[in-house]
């Protein structure tokens, strides 16, 4: 058994409580609805958010109803945003299959989108989870700001490695943070033990985002999308950045030059990719991993050993080790 199916089958009864509540909140009667819910289902990845939230709640204390519902709205929020993002991204693939965009196109898509957040919205309120509400809203806020800001970056072609840090914390490692942070508050814990969780989250939120931007540098099918997508959309992620910075100002302009080319020069492409991989920039991706491990660890410190907390670290190193 590998580590994710080993994870997953900790929690095995938690995990499928909490698909069939999400089914009862996405039950709607209007068959275009029933319809786009039946595919988002169909085309589910591992889950990964959800499943924080659960070993979360595990290691402070209970999993019940509040913890299921908080699950709940943080899939929804990241199914939409997900819905959202391959309509930005213009993307035709989604985990192997056909994304929302290229079945239902921009504005069916952005309307699908806006249809999760709002139903997210309502079972909030009618639950009263006002301290989780009040989170996914500021994670909405921030993700928009991070996309923003990320084509603000691929547009002027200026992105710094502590700016690239900036992005990453708003698209990415926010909903994880609210994730753990979700877990806990589920558990009535210390407001300490809420902000830990909040800080094991973000810092989980980069490891994830790091080496999602290290696999596109592969040529990994299992991804279920096309290889060296953000040199095609001109996005400098970290493997790009530690490449450019080892290299001098004739070949840095040079490399920047052909990712202006990139979305529609394949042989743009490949030179970029050949100058990341070629470069010491893996490894220093992975080392900044280890590095972010190693706090992540410290931050969790606070807790005593116990199964959940192991639970939690493996998946941190699912992130780390995952090839897709």
């Amino acid at each position: 058994m590998n580590k994710i199916d080993s994870i997953m089958s900790s929690v095995e009864s938690e995990m499928a409580q909490f698909n069939s509540t999400l089914k009862q909140m996405l039950a709607d009667e209007n068959p275009i609805v029933r319809e786009v819910i039946n595919y988002i289902f169909d085309s589910q990845g591992k889950q990964m958010r959800p499943l924080l939230v659960i070993l979360s709640a595990k290691m402070n204390g209970i999993v019940d109803e509040k913890t299921y519902l908080a699950s709940c709205l943080i899939e929804l929020t990241h199914c939409a945003s997900l819905i959202h993002d391959d309509v930005v991204d213009e993307a035709y693939m989604r985990r192997g299959m056909l994304s929302m965009y290229a079945i239902w196109r921009n504005r069916n898509s952005v309307l699908i989108g806006d249809y999760i957040f709002s139903r997210a919205i309502k079972i909030a309120c009618q639950n009263h989870l006002y301290d989780l509400l009040n989170k996914i809203s500021s994670v909405i806020e921030n993700m928009s700001i991070g996309e923003l800001e990320q084509s603000d970056a691929a547009m002027k072609l200026n992105i710094t490695e502590e700016k690239y840090y900036d992005i990453i914390n708003g698209k990415t490692a926010e909903l994880i943070s609210a994730c753990s942070y979700a877990g806990s508050l589920s558990s009535n814990v210390s407001e300490q033990q809420r902000e830990t969780m909040i800080k094991f989250g973000r810092v989980l939120g980069y490891i994830f985002q790091i080496k999602d931007d290290m696999l596109d540098y592969t040529n990994n099918g299992d991804t279920g999308k096309k290889s060296c997508n953000d040199i095609r959309e001109q996005k400098i992620t970290l493997p790009l950045i530690a490449a450019l910075k080892n290299a001098d100002s004739a070949t840095s302009k040079h490399i920047l030059s052909q990712i202006t080319k990139a979305k529609k020069q394949e042989e743009a492409v490949k030179e970029v990719y050949d100058f990341v991989i070629n470069s010491d920039s893996m490894l220093y991706c992975n080392n900044k991993l280890q590095e972010l491990r190693c706090e992540a660890i410290e931050i969790l410190s606070i807790y005593p050993d116990s199964e959940h907390k192991e639970r939690l670290i493996d998946l941190m190193d699912y992130f780390i080790e995952r090839n897709k």
